[in-house]
């Protein structure tokens, strides 16, 4: 939230007719602008591990404190100016016309310049003493060690623990079926897109692993990729997956022309395992030596964000994956709950209270059930399972860190106004449908889209952005001849955790 504040509040400075202050005020706003930009630089990182930091959360409250106070103060001298602008155009109108204006004002004519010059004094002072607040901030920052922390998770293996596969037999089937047919391009990109959580990686290995899929294809490569798409770290690990050992290449370049002599005449499956870009120039040479591959050669892609899909164009080809059913929940949960011995009474005591934990607070994602399992595994008695169902979900740290690392990792990949509307959203209850026009008005009323004449168009791409993301928002209803959203709604474990932002960043 304070990373977007703050963003806005640079972009209200250089919009808000500031000029009319004088020549030496404006060298303070000149000052004030600099150092913004310098805080909110920090805030890109503060606002990651403010989850964390003591000191960092009070930082980073005392920046939106300070947003509060220069908002006031460019509000009250961009009303003064309005109401400066609609007095004279009024005073210009034809003399026989009726004004209300006019009669209001005919009898105190010096009055708009009387309360321009006041305000003008005013926001001079309070320039002043916006630079020595941004001083003291900008001072305690550089106490701070505001290390960016890795917003990575390390990469997973390909080892498949057969208990993650259950429920998503027919997902299985349609997506091997689409590895083994033979496609009219030369290579066929398949992504799998859903929330944090939800299976992808588990789905992507079922796949990678089946005995036909393994036959089909002369290669197989599985990459992680994570949020950072380097294309020569991609690359060499592609060529070391292939061949086993590290290149001693250095240009792209080079890297590039090694993988097409590496595939060509051959049929592969490239596992790009965990995509987040949506830069197409990065993605477009890589591509490139791929295309050398034999015709049938397969690239699978895990991703979040429905817009890398768009991206590699491949939106035809998309496999979206929904929730588990509380059946397979609870398999993965007992088999984890029960693994190390415990007595089939004990476990039919157990059953009853488990089964009530899935439907509470699993909501069909494996990633919840698996954390849940490896929490349960530790306690054996009806009392301490009671416990754990009486405990909201962000109560249990040892649940609350598996399950909400990823979901920051999406959370962090938004832009600041996207990060803003996000948190405004777990306004209504979870499951709630609204419709786009309705939540895009409502950003406009609290000032987070601007006040120019593309406000709603920003909002719109805010909310398609959301959409896209899959882990955010759901779509619900669509246009029937665009295809896009116009009425979504945030499911309960999203919604838990934007309230769970919304918590630590206003504590």
């Amino acid at each position: 939230m304070a990373e977007y504040l703050m963003s806005r509040l640079m972009q209200q400075l250089f919009t808000s007719q500031l000029g009319g202050l004088g020549k030496d005020v404006m060298e303070d706003v000149e000052e004030l602008s600099v150092k913004l930009a310098e805080v909110q630089a920090a805030l890109f990182v503060a606002d990651q591990i403010q989850f964390s930091d003591v000191s960092a959360k009070l930082w980073v409250d005392k920046v939106e404190d300070f947003y509060y106070e220069a908002d006031s103060m460019l509000d009250e001298w961009y009303n003064t100016l309005t109401f400066k602008s609609m007095v004279e155009k009024d005073k210009g109108q034809s003399t026989t016309g009726f004004s209300l204006k006019k009669v209001c004002f005919s009898c105190i004519p010096s009055s708009t310049c009387f309360c321009l010059s006041i305000t003008r004094n005013k926001a001079a002072r309070k320039i002043i003493e916006l630079n020595k607040n941004l001083d003291e901030i900008f001072s305690e920052q550089k106490q701070f060690p505001f290390e960016r922390r890795s917003t990575e998770i390390e990469p997973r293996t390909t080892t498949l623990p057969q208990l993650e596969a259950r429920g998503r037999e027919k997902e299985t089937l349609v997506l091997v079926n689409a590895l083994l047919l033979m496609d009219e391009t030369r290579l066929c990109i398949i992504p799998i897109v859903g929330m944090g959580g939800i299976g992808k990686t588990t789905l992507a290995q079922l796949a990678y692993d089946h005995s036909k899929v393994r036959t089909y294809f002369d290669l197989r490569i599985w990459v992680h990729v994570g949020d950072s798409f380097d294309v020569t770290v991609i690359a060499k690990n592609i060529i070391y997956s292939i061949k086993g050992i590290r290149p001693n290449l250095l240009e792209l370049e080079s890297l590039l022309n090694c993988i097409k002599k590496l595939v060509q005449r051959k049929r592969f499956l490239l596992v790009l395992d965990d995509v987040w870009n949506e830069d197409r120039t990065k993605w477009a040479p890589l591509e490139g030596s791929l295309n050398h591959g034999a015709w049938g050669s397969k690239v699978m892609v895990t991703t979040r964000n429905k817009k890398v899909a768009v991206m590699m164009k491949a939106t035809t080809r998309m496999i979206c994956l929904d929730r588990l059913c509380d059946e397979s929940c609870w398999y993965i949960i007992s088999n984890l709950a029960f693994s190390e011995g415990l007595s089939l009474v004990l476990d039919q005591r157990l059953e009853e209270i488990g089964k009530k934990i899935v439907k509470k607070y699993c909501k069909g994602v494996p990633l919840i059930a698996k954390a849940y399992g490896n929490l349960l595994r530790l306690k054996s008695s009806k009392e301490e399972w009671d416990d754990v169902l009486k405990c909201q979900l962000w109560e249990l740290s040892d649940v609350r860190q598996i399950v909400v690392d990823p979901l920051l990792l999406s959370y962090y990949d938004l832009s600041p106004l996207e990060k803003c509307c996000l948190l405004y959203s777990a306004v209504f209850p979870a499951d709630f449908e609204i419709s786009k026009d309705d939540l895009i008005q409502l950003w406009m009323s609290q000032g987070y889209l601007g006040r120019d004449n593309k406000s709603f168009e920003r909002g719109e791409n805010c909310f398609k952005s959301l959409v896209m993301r899959s882990i955010f928002f759901q779509k619900i209803e669509s246009n029937s001849f665009h295809g896009n959203a116009t009425k979504c709604k945030m499911n309960d474990v999203i919604h838990e955790f934007v309230r769970f932002v919304r918590r630590s960043s206003m504590t």
